[in-house]
């Protein structure tokens, strides 16, 4: 068969489709029918296994990204370099400071992103990507020369900018799968994500340690001593390089959905109208009962989920050392825990949502919730706080889907537009000064009084607000 003949058939398919008016150009070209017809049924197979070898390697390329940042996110995790820090003599407040202000910004900023072209073109995912990179090679830098400030102000940069790559990659990455396989990757990525980040952070944890009960043990190289934290980093840089010199390979691929409202106002006049739909929705807020117990009850949960995130790691390192695996590697085993339980709470709430009910499901989250802080003021060893871990964290996440299918269920469609629009604009501001709050009574009264602080918060605030919610639906089915 003419391989000629072919390539043309193949570059007439690509440019315009049909399989007719292809081979309609080659009989006008002087080939026969049947002979046209075979040509073009030839072409049409190339095309459909070149199609598929590209789909192919997309896919090889996609595992290999998810499979580079979930174990060097593991190896760089946040709980790490909060213990160097505080080794390194940063004090509790000023950790509990970095992570409250990296938690404000993430928020104000996304709601900027939300409403801002340009914010959203300079947070793409290369770009976030590349900035991250650097503020862990920093953070690896400052480990080496001990220098907490140092580190703190690296992680304070890592936390933001990651937070942006982890925004918009997911929306990236599904434009490179066909859209049925997309339900698949979804389903699967973060189970398997979780293990792998599980993998890496015990990888650094199993390191850590050795060199910290054989302090014989050294890494010299060319005659110069290096430090174990660094080193793990600067692998965890390198990792993460890779797997974004790899990700260049998509850069081509537009994940940011415009509309025309979005080309009309871009600037300035756009984000001070978005303001000003906020604060104005600060009032629908008040007078709404359900969105008033829905906005406070979240908003506390979520600075006691943040003070816990930013102080446990230390805690678990300071308090069991001694016992269980060893210092590095029991804060791995509460964080491994974590993370697995974190991925649970969807799955208990969907199989019991009709039997039990969601606000019910709301309610015992919210006071499993509550478990984990009270558990860490009693402090009872490592096999008490890794199983209030499991639970608690478990609780935050059936609380959060919960919570999330019941403002489905009772917040109308356009007011829920509204309120996802404004939250983060409104939360931003009275969370930060709650965590900072919750790192200064750290610093001064000690974790443990801070963790039956966010205890109380949680059984004290948050549960009777959802009780009241639960009270109020009950009375109405009733009625009706």
């Amino acid at each position: 068969m003419d391989g000629n003949a072919i390539l043309l058939a193949k570059e007439k398919l690509k440019e315009v489709m049909d399989s007719d008016v292809v081979m309609q150009l080659l009989i006008n070209q002087g080939y026969a029918g049947g002979a046209a017809e075979k040509i073009v049924r030839q072409a049409l197979y190339e095309l459909e296994q070149e199609n598929e070898k590209e789909v192919r390697q997309k896919r090889r390329k996609l595992g290999t990204v998810e499979f580079l940042d979930r174990f060097g996110f593991g190896m760089s995790s946040t709980q790490y370099i909060n213990i160097f820090a505080f080794l390194f003599g940063a004090n509790l407040f000023f950790i509990g400071v970095i992570h409250s202000f990296a938690s404000a910004l993430e928020l104000l900023l996304t709601f900027l992103l939300d409403n801002c072209q340009r914010m959203k073109i300079f947070f793409k995912t290369e770009i976030s990507k590349i900035f991250g990179l650097a503020s862990l090679f920093l953070i690896a830098y400052f480990m080496f020369k001990m220098n907490y400030a140092g580190i703190l102000i690296g992680m304070l940069l890592y936390s933001i900018f990651f937070a942006f790559y982890n925004y918009s990659y997911p929306l990236k990455s599904l434009k490179i799968l066909k859209e049925e396989k997309r339900g698949f990757f979804l389903r699967n990525v973060a189970l398997f994500g979780v293990f792998i980040s599980s993998a890496g952070m015990f990888t650094t944890s199993f390191i850590l340690d050795f060199f910290t009960l054989n302090p014989s043990k050294e890494i010299v190289f060319l005659g110069y001593k290096l430090s174990p934290p660094s080193l793990l980093f600067f692998l965890a840089f390198v990792l993460l390089l890779l797997s974004w010199i790899i990700s260049l390979k998509y850069r081509k691929v537009n994940y940011v959905e415009e509309s025309p409202e979005t080309f009309e106002n871009k600037g300035l006049e756009n984000i001070k109208a978005k303001f000003k739909e906020a604060f104005a929705f600060s009032k629908e807020i008040k007078k709404d009962k359900n969105l008033f117990i829905f906005f406070i009850g979240s908003s506390l949960s979520f600075v006691v989920s943040l003070m816990i995130y930013a102080y446990l790691g230390i805690f678990v390192y300071t308090t069991l050392s001694d016992v269980g695996l060893g210092a590095f590697r029991n804060v791995a085993l509460v964080f491994i825990i974590a993370m697995i339980s974190s991925i649970i709470g969807p799955f208990v709430v969907r199989k019991n949502a009709e039997d039990i009910g969601k606000l019910p499901l709301l309610i015992f989250g919210t006071l499993l919730t509550a478990l984990l802080p009270f558990s860490l003021y009693l402090s009872h060893g490592i096999t008490s706080i890794t199983l209030a871990t499991l639970l608690g964290v478990l609780g935050m996440s059936i609380s959060e889907t919960a919570l999330g299918l019941i403002f489905m269920d009772t917040i109308p469609l356009e007011i829920r537009k509204a309120y996802f629009n404004s939250v983060k604009m409104l939360v931003w501001l009275p969370s930060l000064i709650l965590s900072l709050g919750g790192a200064y009574v750290a610093s001064v009264l000690g974790l443990r009084v801070l963790f039956l602080g966010l205890a109380i918060v949680q059984l004290c605030i948050v549960f009777p607000l959802y009780f009241i919610m639960l009270i109020k639906t009950s009375r109405k089915k009733a009625i009706m």
